[in-house]
Formats: C-alpha cells, structure tokens, sequence
C-alpha cells in the first residue's frame, strides 16, 4: 500500500466516526419520507382516476367489477366434500394460493437473500 491509499482510507474512517447533528439529520429523513409519500400517494390516485376513467369509457359498472374479482379470487382450487372442504376453505381458493405464494416468497426473501434473522 502507498500513502495515498492510506490517507483515503484514513479519511473514510475518519468521516465514519463523525457525529451526525439530530436536528438536521431528523429533518432530513422527515422531508425525504414525506416526499416519498406524497409521491406514492399521487401515483395510486392517478392509477385509480385511470381506471374509473377507462371504467366509465368502456361502460362498465364497478360492481360488476368488484363482483367479478371476488367470484374470481374465490374459485375453489379442488372440490372437497364434508368436513374438510368446510376445514380448508379459507385457503381451498386462489385468493389463499395469492395470499400464502406471497407471504413464501417475502419469507424467503427476507431470510436466504437478505440473510435477516427478522421475520
């Protein structure tokens, strides 16, 4: 190693001990969650004001929408007979396949990719 390469590491570490002040830290995540939530907000109600918007072009009611969903997500998988069709029918739907594909892959997610030990 030569000596420039050590003072740039000696300046990293040196920056890293810093103290950061609270008030101008705080005031900076504060100002940055609110601009991403602003900006999330106005992205789902333009997304929605699309889709009313499309809805009202193409003529289509939205409880026929909301209907059709539901009737959709809750299509059993397999037909099961007494007492354990009436067991599993909360996850016996494709809304249960959605919901438990979904909480596997952020579990695993979470735990092999991330490597956290948080659930």
């Amino acid at each position: 190693m030569n000596n420039d390469r050590d003072m740039v590491l000696q300046n990293l570490f040196n920056e890293a001990d810093k103290q950061l002040d609270d008030d101008v830290f705080t005031s900076q995540v504060v100002k940055r969650t609110y601009t991403l939530v602003v900006r999330l907000g106005l992205l789902v109600v333009c997304t929605a004001l699309v889709v009313l918007a499309g809805m009202l072009v193409f003529d289509i009611s939205p409880l026929v929408v909301v209907q059709g969903i539901s009737g959709a997500l809750t299509t059993p998988m397999f037909e099961l007979g007494g007492w354990t069709g009436w067991v599993l029918t909360p996850i016996n739907n494709i809304a249960g396949v959605l919901i438990l594909g979904f909480k596997g892959f952020r579990v695993l997610y979470k735990k092999a990719l991330r490597g956290s030990s948080f659930g």
